[in-house]
């Protein structure tokens, strides 16, 4: 297998990157009232799926679609947002 941050990002990838982002981005909106309709664990842990994949999202479009060079992943430090996020889960924007 070849290292996948020596492939370059090119501009027709960088366009399917982004439909696919404003695809998934509208699906997960779509279904979001589910995450928020269930009660308990599993209900919580649902918004916490939705957000955490929102998030990814947004770190796909900060590195301009460019998987290669840098993998967006959560981080330790996104935690505190997505917890935060997922408790209070009030209107849920475009941007997550």
């Amino acid at each position: 297998m070849g290292d996948a941050s020596r492939v370059a990002a090119s501009d027709a990838w960088r366009r399917l990157m982004r439909h696919e982002v404003t695809r998934t981005r509208a699906m997960m909106i779509e279904g979001a009232p589910l995450a928020r309709a269930l009660r308990g664990r599993i209900g919580f842990e649902l918004r916490v799926v939705v957000q955490g994949g929102l998030r990814i999202l947004e770190k796909i479009e900060r590195v301009d679609y460019d998987v290669f060079a840098r993998r967006p992943a959560i981080t330790k430090g996104d935690v505190p947002s997505l917890m935060a996020r997922a408790l209070t889960f009030g209107a849920l924007t475009m941007r997550g």
